[in-house]
């Protein structure tokens, strides 16, 4: 391998479980603070605090998942999320998550997400 460069090219499709298409570091007030692939996110408190809607930009061609967890950098309560995505004909891939804090409240909360799909395309 040159130059140390691995890319799906280079490995055995038939050994890889899932490509990360696109991932975002999120804030507790949904500020997207970095990602790859492209993000937007939408705060819908009005369903429960720490209750995010996410686009991905990235428009795979097979079926995805988004996994993730809370962020727990600068002494942040802890906690955990979950997730749910879907593919929509108009906005492509949408995420729905919503964090928790320890004791299993929702609780808006900074955290780190990524779209994994099964083909690198």
């Amino acid at each position: 391998l040159p130059n140390h460069a691995i890319d799906p090219v280079k490995l055995n499709p038939r050994s890889i479980g899932g490509y990360v298409r696109a991932w975002a570091s999120v804030s507790a007030n949904g500020r997207v603070t970095a990602s790859g692939g492209g993000v937007h996110v939408l705060v819908d408190a009005a369903v429960a605090p720490g209750h995010y809607i996410i686009d991905w930009r990235a428009r795979p061609s097979s079926p995805c998942e988004a996994t993730g967890s809370v962020d727990l950098g600068g002494g942040l309560v802890p906690g955990y999320l979950t997730s749910q995505t879907a593919h929509t004909r108009v906005r492509g891939e949408q995420s729905i998550v919503q964090t928790y804090n320890a004791p299993g409240q929702p609780t808006a909360l900074a955290f780190d997400i990524e779209l994994v799909c099964a083909t690198p395309r």
